[in-house]
């Protein structure tokens, strides 16, 4: 019985029961009739608990009938009437929720199997999805010509995180999420979808504090002409006003009563619910619509559908090659991460326990056992196998990894040699090892299917009719001894036996997964290679991964070749791709793409410039130096264009990691081969964390120990070498020579003792490179009306050029803020402290009193957050005028602490008066330089004044511990500061580089 069915009994029982109970019984007997009411009651109440709007309807009716003869006798045939309205309404609302609930479940029943695009072997492939999903690592895209970050760029949102959080972020903020969700073949994008759609139709997303939203997935192959009507021909352009909208398409799509034969959907159902914002929409696969004409029209119908519904959130899927054909407007750009290594674990420990409960039909502690054998002895084999390892970063590679191991016992060692076992063995391999006769060899199979796949590659299309199919595939076959039967029965026993080709709907088949098109289209090119005019192909996006494949398997020289000739970016990323996959390929063509290639390192195109670095870091990674088996160096440091991949693709992460003297975000011009200089330990060590996440699957990139830098020095005796052990970095030298030439070269730059160890002081420091921003202070300024605030942080001065000075300090307002309140309070006090009393040096008690207004960390940060609003407020010209006539005069006095305060206000009206970016930040390095050399030099004249007695005493004073400990702190802060501006002025070189160690980890 249907729920509903369930609903209206219910309901017209209770009414019964009310009607007859109050019409019929006394008021003694009432007491008694109640009590059976009550118990009556209690089995409808929990369900209607969970329904509140029909329990409010309920309750509604039961007052509707407890008063109806009132009502008759008053409104007569009215009350008929409205009733009957009532209950018409009553019903459109139980077949609103009712759909929904019909809906949910088909969306569970054709989603929930764990889907690896029609590759069936006994119970593998009925899995369900929640048991072997992985969760998959999400960031924002590192390409900033292709991202709208509007919504996302908080840094909330930073680094790797799931689908989500995203989501969720989108929630929180009430505003439109567009998503497109790019990752490489295989990477899991339809499986995202699926695990999004499973968990809102079983209404789980209270789980990641997600409103209610309805999910409708669908896929853009399947409604391409749908979408385009009239402009499927490439001559005509797209009417919007012809094409459906998503509404009609959704409602076009799940009213097929072949697909869905239960469905039936209301007409206004899908239309209502995108107009009020309720839905998720789930797009996949925009690269599969092959036509590039067609995808861009496509791409333009899918933004005219997001203007149209604006409360809705949308994620949409694709080949990164296939989206950068035909963008969306107003998408965030996200990129599928690869698995790390504690993802592969943990998807085939679920994948080999899931198929162990299948085979036995139960779980207990043996089939737990078995599995746990099987999963640890493929990851043994993997790690054993480098090749292969790499493999594990994609879900689809690593799942066929999983199935030729349970089915097979052996592992081949590249992509496209698995491609061509995971074909052979569900073509025929499996099948004869379990006993069954097939007519047909897997090789005689691969006859018919490979020039089918070329066809439909070269048609640009996913889906083919069977009479077009059986055309392309009736010779091929008739020549391995098919009749005109068996040839009609070929499609139908591939489904059957193997699930590589797939009947989508009625007389409409397709490859169960693109990958397997573009293979078995490649092995068709490999056998006629001598005919094909590359240069028609090289270009295109559709065509990519087809190539790749094609190299792998034979001599990549006239792909290339054409793709030299070519010159395209598309072109140009193939014949990247080729240095790397092709199984030969001739030594004057490989060095003449890595001369064009590596020529582009110093690019303004970022595109061109990143496709450069790629291969250079390919180079690398090819070269390193074997300490033992499990453990490989670099002799070489990492080059600027290569360390500019990292900073690209953290910066849209909201992670900052640019050397401190750099004066823009990308590293200067010419200079891309140079090896990056300048960064601190902590950047070294996440650029190798990174590098672990890009290239990993199975290996691991960390900075080496001081030992391994040590015994296997650097080719460029230049630098130092990042090292890091025990958690702690520190910088190895090639000679004690060249630590000597460098505190040399310091001890020239400044009087203050020197101090080479001030990297755990540089944290707190890098602030100042990165937090100062321009055009954010100036934005808060230009929000707010408030006058600059009158106060002083001394009493004024008896000197009139101090009374001066403090008004025109007034409208500079002294900004401390450049040293990062928040981060660093300590050293803000100490600053505080100090810079108050170098007005008053000349009286060298103040120093050893109690400070009785002596401003606490809190107060300091309330502070200098305002002065962060209030800094950039133009200084009127008078007072400029005025403030500029003071350092005049200041230049000619002789007392050494005026001149100082000079040379601080100069400083500060250069902060005011700067006009770009980089002018600013250096003028808040040289003022907060200038503050942390008189501090400093304030200490050390505190203590020459004050007898060794006095000044253990001074330490001892509670009150003043905070503000001497300070003393080394500035002194590092000098340095750092000192040695940053003299690295922007080119008056010294940078010495901090590096290297990297790749080591294998077991997984």
């Amino acid at each position: 019985m249907s729920r509903l069915k369930k609903i209206i009994l219910s309901l017209s029982i209770t009414l019964f029961y009310l009607n007859n109970t109050f019409a019929t019984t006394t008021t003694d007997e009432w007491e008694k009739e109640a009590s059976g009411f009550v118990e009556t009651l209690q089995k409808f109440l929990e369900w209607f608990i969970d329904k509140p709007l029909y329990a409010i309807i309920t309750l509604f009716l039961v007052g509707l009938v407890l008063i109806r003869k009132k009502l008759e006798e008053r409104f007569s045939g009215l009350f008929d009437k409205a009733i009957d309205g009532f209950f018409g309404l009553f019903g459109k609302l139980f077949a609103h929720f009712n759909f929904e609930t019909r809906y949910c479940r088909d969306i569970l029943y054709k989603h929930r199997v764990f889907n690896v695009r029609g590759l069936r072997v006994m119970g593998t492939f009925t899995l369900e999805l929640d048991k072997v999903f992985v969760e998959l690592r999400i960031a924002p895209s590192s390409n900033p010509n292709q991202a709208n970050v509007d919504p996302l760029s908080n840094k909330e949102l930073a680094g790797n995180r799931p689908i989500w959080d995203f989501i969720q972020h989108g929630d929180k903020q009430h505003t439109r999420l567009v998503l497109a969700v790019l990752g490489s073949p295989g990477c899991g994008k339809t499986t995202l979808l699926q695990h999004i759609a499973l968990t809102l139709a079983q209404h789980r997303q209270q789980y990641y504090r997600l409103s209610h939203r309805i999910p409708l997935i669908l896929a853009f192959r399947n409604h391409i002409e749908d979408i385009l009507q009239e402009a499927t021909d490439a001559t005509k352009p797209l009417s919007l006003e012809n094409s459906p909208t998503l509404a009609e398409l959704a409602y076009k799509h799940f009213n097929n009563p072949k697909k869905y034969p239960d469905l039936n959907p209301p007409a206004d159902w899908f239309d209502r619910q995108l107009k009020n914002g309720l839905c998720i929409i789930l797009l996949d696969g925009l690269d599969e619509v092959g036509d590039v004409t067609q995808r861009i029209k496509i791409a333009q119908w899918l933004d005219a559908q997001i203007q149209n519904y604006p409360r809705c959130h949308f994620i949409i899927t694709a080949r990164p090659h296939g989206y950068r054909s035909a963008p969306l407007q107003h998408a965030n750009i996200l990129e599928v991460q690869p698995f790390n290594m504690e993802q592969v674990r943990s998807f085939v420990h679920a994948w080999y326990l899931a198929n162990e409960i299948i085979s036995f039909g139960k779980e207990d502690a043996g089939v737990k056992q078995k599995a746990q054998q099987e999963a640890e002895d493929l990851l043994t084999r993997l790690h054993k196998i480098p090749a292969l390892s790499a493999l594990t970063v994609n879900p689809l590679l690593l799942t066929m990894i999983a199935m030729v191991h349970r089915y097979r016992g052996q592992l081949p060692g590249r992509r496209v040699e698995l491609y061509a076992e995971i074909c052979d063995v569900f073509l025929g391999h499996w099948r004869q090892s379990i006993g069954i006769h097939d007519n047909l060899t897997a090789a005689q199979k691969r006859v018919a299917l490979q020039p089918l796949a070329a066809y439909m590659m070269n048609k640009n299309i996913r889906d083919i009719s069977t009479q077009e199919a059986l055309e392309i595939i009736n010779k091929p076959l008739k020549r391995v001894g098919l009749t005109d039967d068996n040839v009609n029965r070929f499609l139908p026993d591939i489904q059957e036996s193997s699930g590589l080709v797939l009947e989508k709907e009625h007389n409409t088949w397709h490859f169960a997964h693109l990958t397997f098109q573009e293979y078995l289209a490649s092995a068709y090119l490999l056998e006629r290679k001598d005919n094909i005019k590359w240069e028609n192909f090289v270009h295109r996006s559709w065509w990519q991964e087809t190539l790749r494949l094609y190299v792998a398997q034979g001599d990549a020289t006239p792909v290339v070749k054409a793709c030299l000739e070519n010159a395209s970016l598309a072109a140009m990323t193939l014949a990247a791709h080729c240095l790397e996959e092709a199984r030969e390929l001739e030594e004057d063509t490989r060095n003449a793409v890595i001369h064009k290639v590596l020529g582009n390192l110093d690019a303004n195109n970022i595109e061109q410039r990143e496709l450069a670095a790629e291969v250079r870091m390919s180079q690398r990674l090819n070269t390193l130096q074997r300490i033992d088996d499990d453990i490989e160096i670099d002799l070489h440091f990492i080059s600027n264009a290569e360390y500019q991949l990292f900073l690209d693709d953290t910066r849209q992460q909201g992670k900052f990691h640019q050397p401190d003297h750099w004066q823009q975000p990308r590293f200067p011009q010419g200079q891309a081969q140079q090896a990056i200089a300048g960064t601190q330990g902590k950047d070294a060590d996440a650029f190798c964390t990174w590098l672990t996440n890009k290239r990993g699957g199975g290996v691991a990139y960390r900075l080496p120990t001081p030992l391994e830098a040590q015994s296997h020095p650097a080719l460029n005796t230049g630098l130092a070498t990042w090292c890091k052990q025990n958690n702690h970095y520190q910088l190895q030298w090639n000679s004690n020579t060249n630590e000597q030439i460098l505190a040399q070269r310091l001890q020239r730059l400044s009087d203050l003792p020197l101090t080479l160890h001030f990297d755990r002081i540089q944290e707190q420091c890098k602030a100042l490179s990165h937090e100062i921003d321009l055009s954010r202070a100036r934005s808060k300024a230009s929000t707010t009306s408030r006058e600059p605030r009158h106060y002083r942080l001394t009493e004024p001065a008896e000197h009139p050029v101090l009374k001066a000075l403090l008004l025109a300090l007034e409208y500079t307002e002294l900004p401390n803020s450049a040293l990062e309140i928040a981060r660093f309070p300590r050293l803000a006090s100490v600053l505080e402290f100090i810079f108050d009393r170098t007005r008053h040096l000349h009286d060298t008690s103040i120093l050893t009193q109690n400070r009785a207004q002596r401003l606490d960390s809190k107060e300091i940060h309330d502070k200098h957050t305002y002065l962060e609003y209030e800094y950039y407020n133009a200084i009127p010209p008078n007072l400029q005028t005025q403030a500029q006539q003071l350092l005049l005069t200041m230049q000619a006095v002789t007392d050494p602490e005026q001149q100082r305060v000079g040379v601080l206000l100069a400083d500060l009206l250069d902060c005011a008066t700067a006009q770009t970016p980089a002018t600013v930040r250096q003028a808040w390095r040289t003022y907060c330089l200038h503050l942390a050399e008189y501090t400093w030099r304030g200490y050390e004249l505190l203590e020459n004044q004050l007898s060794p007695k006095s000044w253990q005493r001074l330490l001892k004073k509670k009150d003043n511990q905070e503000q001497l400990f300070g003393r080394e702190v500035v002194l590092h802060l000098y340095w750092f500061l000192r040695i940053t501006l003299a690295r922007e002025t080119g008056e010294l070189s940078a010495w901090e580089g590096i290297r990297i160690v790749r080591e294998r980890k077991a997984f």
